[in-house]
C-alpha cells in the first residue's frame, strides 16, 4: 500500500484494523477452548453432529458481531480511531468480513488437527495468499487501501473454501450454504 498508494493510504489501512481485532480477540479465545474439546468430540459417534452444531453457533456469533460493528462503525470509528483517521471506516467491513473467514477457518483446523493431517493446511494458505497479493499487485496501484482490504476477505474465503471441502473428507458437516450465504450477502448489504 505505502509504495502503490503512500503512507496515508498505509495508515487508513493500518488503523482499520483495530477495529476488527475486537472480533479477533473473542475468536481467539473461542478457538483456544474448542481446540481441546475437538479432540475428544471428534472421536465420539455423534462427534459430527457436535462440530456441526459449533460450527453453525460460531459461523451465527461471527455473523452477528460483524453485522453489529458494521452498522455502528462511523461511531466506533470516531472513538477508536480519532479525527486524523476518521476516513478509514470504508475498510473495515472487507476486514470484518474477513474475520468472519478467519474464524471459520480456525474452527475447521481443529478437523484436521483431530485427524492429525495438519500439512492440509498449507496449500490452501498458500493459494489464498497468492490470490491475495495478485489482486494487490493490480489494483492497489489505481484504487488504493480500499482494494487490500477486499483482497483480504477474498484471501480468506478462498481459505475457507478450501478448508471445508478438505475438512468434509474427514467429517461431513451439516452446513447450510443458503443460509449462510443469506447471511453474508446481508452483510455486503450493510456495507453500503
Amino acid at each position: 500500500i505505502a509504495n502503490f498508494s503512500g503512507i496515508s493510504e498505509l495508515g487508513l489501512f493500518s488503523a482499520a484494523s483495530k477495529i476488527p481485532s475486537i472480533l479477533i480477540t473473542f475468536q481467539g479465545i473461542f478457538i483456544q477452548a474448542w481446540e481441546l474439546s475437538a479432540l475428544t468430540e471428534y472421536k465420539k459417534e455423534d462427534g459430527a453432529a457436535f462440530f456441526t452444531k459449533i460450527y453453525n453457533l460460531y459461523n451465527f456469533a461471527l455473523v452477528i458481531g460483524c453485522s453489529f460493528l458494521i452498522m455502528f462503525i462511523k461511531p466506533i470509528s470516531s472513538i477508536l480511531l480519532g479525527p486524523e483517521f476518521k476516513e478509514a471506516w470504508r475498510l473495515v467491513p472487507f476486514l470484518l468480513i474477513a474475520v468472519i473467514f478467519g474464524g471459520i477457518i480456525g474452527f475447521l483446523n481443529t478437523i484436521n488437527m483431530s485427524v492429525k493431517k495438519t500439512n492440509a493446511l498449507v496449500i490452501p494458505v498458500i493459494i489464498g495468499a497468492s490470490v491475495g497479493v495478485a489482486i494487490n499487485l493490480i489494483f492497489v496501484p489505481k484504487y488504493g487501501a480500499m482494494v487490500a482490504s477486499v483482497s483480504v476477505a477474498i484471501s480468506y474465503f478462498i481459505i475457507w473454501f478450501q478448508r471445508l471441502i478438505n475438512a468434509n473428507k474427514h467429517m461431513k458437516l451439516e452446513v447450510n450454504y443458503l443460509r449462510d450465504a443469506l447471511s453474508y450477502s446481508i452483510i455486503l448489504i450493510l456495507i453500503n
